[in-house]
């Protein structure tokens, strides 16, 4: 019988350790990478059908191809999917399991990044050019940024003309309609101040005759749901009082011209109500204030008022009663 401790010989032993470690790549073969240096297989998983096996080192494509203008060309690398249809699939996909982008120190699934000063990427369709989705849900609405940028440069045909489908000027309609604006007249009919928006459409004109003494004004904006209301405004300055002083205290009755008048106010184009005359301010958009004298006399040059009139908000609808 062979002695067994000469089984064991350097010549043996070194058999049984080699062949213990083949014995040991077959059983964890998933811990090590394989397929580099290999040519890649078309039509197959690469670098093994093996889903535990992966390469462990970037695979680089690397290329000098000058610019072309022609169908082909002008590309390191090209993928295209010929199959038209309703069947038809896509070019690429690449995918990942990044947690964090470039910015925060990782990488996203894809970069495209010119290292001059060209484009770094390109999308072209004759649909929708580019679809941003956030989770994996296409139908649910996510409250989430769909991309993020450090440019603040103005993009042109992106600049967003409508919100929510609201153009520019319905916005600031909006606006207008949930804040009270006010403008201030002066004596000579003129835009003294404002809040915006406002403009002088007729003042004191001399014909037609029922509008010598109102000033017309276009607010711009449709007033059938806001409120109207108008004040005189002090002015001790260049109105005196009837001796000449403009302390305001002179006792005979209306003599303090500075401090006393009347004034009303309305918007154009109410049915049976008001009606403004001069062309092109009887409608929504426009209001009428007439200032007078004390005794309801129209004013003239030498006793015009200045006043400030103001255009109270649109008021929401009232909420449906309960039950």
């Amino acid at each position: 019988m062979p002695n067994p401790k000469s089984w064991f010989g350097r010549g043996n032993t070194r058999a049984l350790l080699i062949s213990g470690g083949v014995l040991a790549l077959f059983i964890t073969g998933s811990a090590f990478a394989v397929g580099e240096g290999d040519p890649l297989t078309g039509g197959e998983r690469n670098p093994s059908a093996n889903q535990t096996q992966q390469f462990a080192v970037e695979t680089q494509i690397i290329g000098d191809i000058a610019a072309s203008t022609a169908a082909d060309g002008g590309y390191v690398t090209r993928q295209s999917n010929t199959r038209e249809g309703a069947d038809a699939g896509g070019a690429a996909i690449y995918g990942c399991r990044a947690t964090k982008g470039t910015a925060q120190g990782g990488e996203g699934c894809l970069r495209a990044n010119n290292l001059a000063k060209g484009i770094a990427l390109e999308v072209q369709s004759s649909g929708v050019p580019a679809l941003f989705q956030v989770g994996t849900a296409p139908g649910t609405v996510v409250d989430a940024p769909p991309f993020a940028t450090n440019a603040r440069g103005v993009v042109t045909n992106l600049n967003a003309e409508r919100v929510g489908g609201a153009s520019l000027q319905n916005i600031q309609a909006a606006i207008r309609a949930a804040e009270s604006r006010f403008v201030t007249i002066n004596a000579a009919g003129a835009i003294e101040s404002q809040s915006g928006g406002f403009t002088v459409a007729s003042a004191y004109p001399a014909m037609p005759a029922a509008a010598n003494g109102n000033v017309y004004i276009n607010a711009n904006d449709d007033l059938t749901n806001n409120g109207i209301v108008a004040t005189l405004g002090l002015n001790n300055q260049t109105s005196p009082d009837v001796d000449g002083s403009r302390a305001g205290r002179n006792p005979a009755a209306d003599s303090n011209q500075q401090f006393s008048g009347e004034i009303v106010a309305s918007r154009c184009a109410i049915e049976n109500i008001t009606r403004c005359a001069p062309e092109g301010t009887n409608n929504t958009n426009h209001f009428v204030v007439s200032p007078r004298n004390s005794d309801g006399t129209v004013t003239s040059d030498t006793t015009r008022k200045r006043f400030t009139a103001v255009v109270t908000a649109n008021p929401s609808p009232a909420p449906a009663p309960a039950g």
